[in-house]
């Protein structure tokens, strides 16, 4: 449950950050629009781990580490997804 739980909470943002990036890159974008939702979790990740180990402590701490921990797995998942290349559809 120490662990369940965080991923439960940020499970359905790591998913959204990763079908927008599959979503942005099949519209080609450019890579700095492509990057940006995965570099706004990695660095939410971050915050989330520092709050957690620096100012709260504790039970609560740790819970607040595996949240950020798990928004920056998920970051690091988006920009992966977002780095392939999309191969051109084929004319008939």
């Amino acid at each position: 449950m120490m662990v369940g739980a965080p991923l439960l909470v940020s499970l359905p943002l790591g998913l959204l950050v990763i079908v927008l990036s599959i979503w942005l890159r099949k519209r080609r974008v450019r890579t700095w629009l492509l990057l940006l939702p995965s570099f706004v979790l990695m660095l939410t990740g971050i915050v989330f781990f520092y709050v957690g180990i620096a100012f709260i402590r504790g039970f609560e701490g740790s819970s607040y580490s595996f949240i950020g921990l798990f928004l920056m797995i998920f970051s690091a998942v988006g920009i992966m997804v977002s780095r392939i290349q999309v191969k051109p559809a084929s004319r008939q």
